[in-house]
């Protein structure tokens, strides 16, 4: 016999309507019933995922203010990317998290031993920027877990729900999922072209006004494992493996409607000044 106990709870009051509409008394006799099956769903989708900060560009398009550091290092309101990636994460009571560092290695690494997040994190270290793939396929760990979320080390998101994504790729019978935001000044980023919420491609800075979606990639990815291409270990992410994936797979695109800001040069990060 299953021991149970007893406990109270403040719950939103939005929320709740939303509980009581799955008390059928058939699948669900309670609340009680409906609040514990949502936990047992939540805990075993957290241990079915890993979750990936690549942490590797030195690429910085500004020639008058060169940048010493890592991009993923850059302050924001003095709180670092990756501090901020990390702390999505965690705000989820994500564990397993991953940080894949080339550039300036030792510098992540002292970075974090200094705000005492070494522990708490897990690093694989490769050798160029040019080894995405090939860092997340000699890891083996899309082997032990059912789906992907990677969060690119050069971009900033102002609250980012990460349960409602994850809801959103399980709910939507899609292979991947790519957080979105709309954009006036799209034609120097990564438009995504769609039909109703479906991916049917990416276009890297559009070269003409018809290619141009004013809908751009944000950085923030979840795949699950089963399409991770084997073997590629030269191909990246954004040239390569999603441009041929959304062309004969569905995709779907999550819409992030607070900021967004990608790191690119030294306007842009004055924009938080």
């Amino acid at each position: 016999m299953i021991n149970k106990e007893k406990i109270a709870i403040s719950i939103d009051s939005v929320l709740l309507e939303k509980i009581d509409e799955k008390v059928d008394k058939i699948n669900f006799k309670s609340r009680s019933n409906v609040i514990e099956s949502l936990i047992r769903e939540w805990l075993k989708l957290k241990e079915d995922i890993w979750w990936l900060i690549i942490a590797n560009d030195n690429n910085w398009n500004d020639s008058e203010y060169p940048l010493d550091i890592p991009k993923c290092l850059i302050e924001i309101d003095w709180v670092t990317i990756l501090e901020k990636n990390i702390s999505i994460l965690r705000k989820s009571n994500i564990n397993n998290i991953y940080i894949a560092i080339w550039h300036k290695k030792q510098m992540i690494v002292d970075f974090l031993k200094r705000k005492w997040l070494y522990e708490k994190v897990n690093l694989l270290e490769f050798d160029s920027s040019d080894m995405t793939w090939k860092v997340v396929y000699d890891s083996k760990l899309f082997q032990k877990y059912n789906k992907l979320v990677v969060f690119l080390w050069d971009n900033y998101h102002h609250d980012f729900n990460l349960l409602d994504f994850i809801y959103y790729h399980n709910t939507s019978n899609t292979h991947l999922s790519v957080v979105v935001q709309p954009i006036d000044a799209s034609k120097w980023y990564w438009n995504i072209k769609l039909e109703w919420n479906n991916i049917v491609r990416f276009v890297e800075k559009p070269a003409t006004k018809e290619d141009i979606s004013f809908i751009v990639n944000t950085g923030i990815y979840l795949i699950d494992s089963k399409v991770v291409p084997e073997n590629k270990w030269n191909s990246k992410l954004e040239t390569d493996f999603f441009p041929d994936y959304v062309q004969s797979n569905k995709s779907k695109a999550y819409f992030h409607n607070w900021k967004w800001f990608h790191m690119q040069d030294n306007k842009t990060l004055n924009l938080f000044k």
